[in-house]
């Protein structure tokens, strides 16, 4: 059975609980404690058997693709970015797994602006590394993707 994790709060009780303090928050406490931007993924439903989906050469690497592209997402939710409705992007929205398969990995412009206004990279040398990641994983369509940003990118300057 699939469960989902709440890494800060797991992480929040593991630390106060090992400093032998208690937790028993209240209703009240729990209305004031401030909201934390918070992602959840279930690792089996990545997993073709889990749909009952036929399973073969390409399998482990559909189960990366799709646990990438979920958590990948859930982190841009962590980043306190919302679903996306610019363009096709990581970050838009997923009601099923058709949809989920049919999302790209890579970030629109919009919200690649926004991570890169909060954490400042190099969206070339990002890029690149990126696709050396997806090459060395059989993840050939992203790198393709990414090689043809690349190339855009050279082009302009």
């Amino acid at each position: 059975m699939a469960s989902v994790i709440l890494l800060e709060e797991l992480t929040m009780r593991a630390r106060l609980e090992s400093l032998g303090n208690e937790i028993k928050a209240t209703d009240e406490e729990e209305k004031e404690r401030p909201q934390v931007n918070q992602g959840r993924h279930a690792q089996p439903r990545a997993d073709p058997l889990f749909w009952n989906e036929e399973t073969g050469e390409g399998a482990k690497t559909l189960v990366l693709q799709r646990a990438a592209k979920v958590l990948t997402h859930e982190t841009g939710h962590m980043f306190g970015f919302a679903h996306c409705t610019h363009f096709e992007c990581n970050m838009n929205g997923s009601n099923n797994l058709p949809e989920t398969d049919g999302a790209p990995m890579h970030l629109c412009p919009v919200c690649l602006r926004k991570l890169h206004h909060a954490l400042g990279f190099d969206s070339v040398a990002r890029y690149q590394r990126l696709s050396e990641l997806y090459l060395a994983h059989e993840l050939k369509e992203e790198a393709r993707w990414l090689e043809k940003r690349l190339t855009a990118i050279r082009e302009a300057k």
